[in-house]
């Protein structure tokens, strides 16, 4: 029995409850959290390895005449990606924040990818007709939906039987000591904040979440590493201030407790990798692919 199998049977009894995230958020106003920060979030934030997208084209039973969709895309580290690839004839970008979304829509000027475009709206409700996605990606977001709501859509929008969808997460290697610490750290300054509350396998329980409502199978689940390589301290900084348990906490607003938060990571960072030297931040990217039943 799979992993995945063992802990639906253990749970039998008792109702999968998503994890709650994001209660630092102020007013607890999801919709617009990054979009202020758009072009830090995008210029910091990684990718994803090129494995992965080669393991997703290999699982699509062909690629003719394709529709992608990119699931809470962001500044368009999927959608961009898939359009570049030139196996869809449409990929969508879906995004609540507009100011995200126009970050997408630059690039896909700029680089004159006319198969993307841009759909502002949440993941759980989405204007798009049912059964008519190839390909459903959703990469470092899952942890901010209404989990079986936005499973019901994913199941609604994909083509049957041979759909496909994709939740990743670049998780940070919790057993590298260095990462270790700075998860304390953030802890420390962000109480509602916990090192394991959007890592891949706590948010969606082993995979257990995914099957729950009986509509998606989790078909694989694949590890790939994912180093950032040549990181600075510097770059250290500028990617946390990226993510909301950071910036939109409430020290985030406070000048004088960033200061000294920063003050901490810049003396841990020190420590461990010196002052000038480059180092790696060891991420390992996590990928559940589900199809419909």
């Amino acid at each position: 029995m799979s992993l995945t199998s063992r802990f639906i049977s253990s749970c039998k009894k008792t109702a999968l409850r998503p994890i709650q995230y994001g209660s630092w958020i102020k007013d607890g106003n999801n919709r617009n959290v990054f979009g202020s920060y758009a072009d830090e979030y995008d210029t910091h934030r990684p990718f994803y390895p090129k494995i992965m997208w080669d393991d997703i084209m290999n699982d699509l039973h062909d690629h003719d005449d394709k529709t992608a969709v990119d699931m809470a895309g962001g500044t368009g580290r999927g959608a961009l990606e898939l359009a570049r690839r030139g196996f869809f004839r449409s990929v969508l970008a879906v995004d609540l924040d507009a100011n995200m979304l126009a970050r997408i829509s630059h690039a896909a000027h700029r680089e004159d990818l006319t198969n993307l475009n841009t759909i502002q709206s949440a993941a759980e409700e989405t204007p798009l007709p049912s059964h008519s996605v190839d390909l459903i990606v959703c990469l470092q977001a899952f942890h901010w939906f209404d989990t079986i709501r936005a499973l019901e859509e994913f199941h609604r929008l994909l083509k049957k039987p041979n759909g496909v969808a994709v939740v990743a997460w670049n998780d940070r290697n919790l057993e590298v000591d260095w990462i270790q610490e700075l998860e304390s750290i953030i802890e420390r300054y962000n109480p509602a904040y916990d090192r394991k509350m959007k890592i891949a396998e706590h948010v969606v329980q082993d995979g257990a979440l995914f099957e729950q409502s009986g509509q998606l199978k989790v078909d694989s689940v694949k590890r790939y590493a994912n180093p950032v390589k040549n990181m600075t301290n510097r770059a250290m900084l500028d990617l946390l201030w990226t993510y909301s348990y950071v910036r939109n906490a409430s020290f985030g607003s406070d000048a004088e407790t960033a200061k000294q938060f920063n003050k901490e990571i810049e003396e841990l960072l020190i420590r461990h990798h010196g002052e000038d030297s480059a180092f790696d931040l060891e991420l390992i990217c996590k990928c559940y692919i589900l199809k419909p039943r």
